[in-house]
């Protein structure tokens, strides 16, 4: 009996093992991109000019020194003319990037609703360094996003594929059209949502309570999720939010008045960048004053991270919810509705 080919279609199961390296592999390289992106599309710098380059000696990085994951730990962490120190988290951005692919590929398999998952994830990746980085979402990646959302809804081959949170007919719309509809009234939703708790926290603490920046993102978590998820999303971002506001707090503690070597303080800027960066912040002048202290004296830890972004904690909700949501809504209906006192 002759030996059993391999099937001719590379995307057939056959070849499980091969996918799994490539999805690995892509979101490897995709996070090596996010870094760029990160650290460029607050600044207003065009992604492509220059090229990856030392922020020291000005020497441009060769794409040798610039593979994914690899090239982080042959070179040290370092530049390799001057020796200046690369920041760890180049290498975690790539490192997350890739996991969260090969987790979208895992739980998706071969469907077209990995297309979505995959721009989904990428989204909220940039989204939550830019706002730890510079307490702001770009425009680019919110409402870009909430567009790129609302095309990949009137695609009805991606829109119905299964797996897809926005394959659901919820509204009274031809059912070609469902997915779109679901998008829509979730942007809408996420929107007006997160606008009015902003709101009832402005009266609460007479201050704002919710960045418009915010507001945005939870848009376009609308547009990819549909609107049902999105309570989900709040709820699981406040429990984040509280676990990463209680750490920071406990870390600032531990190490206040902590003088570290000024080769590793957290950040170092001159005085109009400091000035520059709070112009961008939404901060009221009590904030402003603790932040800018806190930036002006970067040899000491513990000040500045008493404030913290909502962002991040939004983005980590609702990558969860896109993975775990029907888990995440029975959990929450047991806890709602537990049932019946008498049997």
């Amino acid at each position: 009996m002759p030996p059993e080919l391999p099937p001719t279609n590379f995307l057939d199961p056959y070849f499980f093992t091969v996918h799994v390296v490539m999805l690995f592999m892509l979101g490897a390289c995709f996070g090596s991109f996010f870094n760029v992106c990160i650290y460029r599309i607050p600044m207003n710098v065009p992604l492509s000019l220059p090229p990856s380059h030392c922020y020291r000696c000005g020497r441009f990085i060769r794409w040798y020194d610039n593979i994914p994951l690899i090239s982080y730990w042959v070179l040290g962490g370092k530049c390799r003319h001057c020796g200046a120190s690369f920041s760890i988290r180049y290498f975690c951005v790539e490192l997350l990037t890739a996991l969260l692919f090969l987790a979208a590929f895992l739980k998706l398999g071969y469907t077209l609703a990995l297309l979505p998952a995959l721009v989904f994830l990428s989204l909220l990746i940039i989204a939550t360094f830019t706002d730890i980085d510079h307490w702001i979402i770009p425009d680019r990646v919110s409402l870009g996003g909430m567009a790129a959302g609302l095309v990949l809804a009137a695609i009805p081959p991606v829109a119905w594929a299964r797996g897809n949170p926005l394959a659901v007919h919820l509204f009274p719309v031809a059912e070609p059209l469902a997915p779109l509809a679901n998008a829509a009234v979730g942007a809408a939703v996420g929107y007006g949502g997160l606008w009015l708790v902003g709101k009832l926290g402005t009266l609460l603490f007479r201050k704002d309570a919710m960045g418009v920046g915010d507001m945005k993102l939870m848009a376009m978590f609308g547009a990819f999720l549909g609107p049902e998820p999105l309570l989900h999303v709040l709820i699981l971002a406040c429990l984040v939010g509280t676990a990463a506001g209680l750490a920071g707090l406990a870390r600032a503690r531990l190490t206040r008045d902590r003088v570290v070597d000024p080769a590793t303080a957290p950040l170092a800027l001159s005085g109009e960048e400091v000035d520059a960066l709070l112009a961008r912040m939404p901060l009221d002048a009590a904030e402003a004053r603790v932040v800018d202290a806190a930036l002006r004296k970067p040899g000491v830890l513990g000040p500045v991270r008493h404030h913290l972004p909502f962002g991040p904690s939004l983005a980590v909700a609702a990558a969860i919810v896109y993975f775990y949501f029907p888990q995440l809504r029975a959990l929450l209906e047991r806890l709602v509705l537990p049932g019946p006192l008498v049997p």
